[in-house]
């Protein structure tokens, strides 16, 4: 791992903060000595922590932040709106930002890296532990794996590609040939696999319209221009039944004309719509597009 923060400059002896849900109790943050990090409890509303963020901020010598995408997200979008003079001094320290453990959704992106100006990098990884791949690139969503960490294949699957991986480095548990059920798109060097994009995750969320067609979510919420990513801060969606979804739009701004801010033409659903304070959230902190 560190060397994949490396690429943006990270040192060990390097202090940073982490967002993710791990539970620290009633304290706004806790340090971590093995990671040298200071843990950021996800739950704490900022405002009535501020005292304690702003002693952390300004008292310690923070270059990066790590952890979930929609948890970065959330925290600094929650500290401009509560004191925008923290934001621009921890903006000022920090180096850039370390996205793991979900998908980096395009508006948690473009707001941590246009809006905050900050830099990223993402890597693809799992708990089995036999692929460990990062981007070389930052933002590019094309990833190298670590041939060392986890032997890499891609094997053809009619028109796709299936990730297939052995374990290199996990001697507790390894894995041999293990199909990892992400569909690919790879790059080879000499019959190697040398780098990949994620085509579909086994995990992809697909919600199934008035005609019985599995629809991405990925193309439905993040690849088509919607005016609400400018006035809300998360957007997930429920499906009772097929053919019908209800969009859960989490903002501050009070508003009843959500319909007008989404494009849902040429789709095949009835869509309604929900306002909420604060997103769905797992119980390990992450926010996730499909609530099941």
């Amino acid at each position: 791992m560190h060397a994949i923060w490396a690429t943006l400059g990270y040192r060990y002896t390097d202090e940073k903060i982490t967002i993710r849900g791990k539970n620290i109790g009633n304290r706004f943050y806790k340090y971590n000595f093995n990671q040298n990090e200071f843990l950021i409890n996800a739950y704490a509303p900022l405002q009535e922590n501020l005292h304690a963020c702003c002693e952390l901020i300004t008292k310690r010598n923070i270059k990066w932040i790590h952890g979930y995408p929609s948890s970065v997200y959330s925290f600094l979008r929650e500290l401009e709106s509560v004191d925008s003079v923290l934001f621009e001094i921890l903006l000022s320290k920090v180096k850039g930002v370390f996205l793991g453990s979900e998908f980096p959704a395009p508006q948690y992106r473009k707001y941590i890296e246009q809006h905050c100006k900050l830099k990223t990098i993402s890597w693809y990884g799992h708990s089995e532990m036999a692929v460990l791949a990062p981007e070389r690139e930052p933002g590019s969503g094309i990833y190298y794996p670590f041939h060392s960490y986890g032997y890499a294949e891609a094997v053809r699957d009619g028109d796709s590609y299936r990730l297939i991986a052995t374990s290199t480095h996990n001697f507790a548990s390894p894995f041999i040939r293990y199909d990892t059920g992400d569909l690919i798109e790879p790059t080879f060097n000499d019959g190697l696999l040398e780098s990949f994009r994620i085509k579909e995750g086994r995990n992809s969320d697909s919600v199934v319209d008035k005609n019985g067609r599995s629809i991405s979510l990925t193309g439905l919420i993040f690849g088509r221009h919607h005016e609400a990513f400018g006035h809300s801060e998360h957007v997930q969606v429920k499906q009772p039944a097929p053919g019908k979804i209800e969009i859960l739009v989490t903002s501050k701004e009070p508003r009843d004309n959500w319909t007008e801010l989404f494009d849902f033409s040429n789709a095949y659903f009835d869509v309604s719509f929900t306002q909420i304070g604060a997103p769905v959230r797992t119980p390990l902190g992450k926010v996730q597009l499909l609530l099941k």
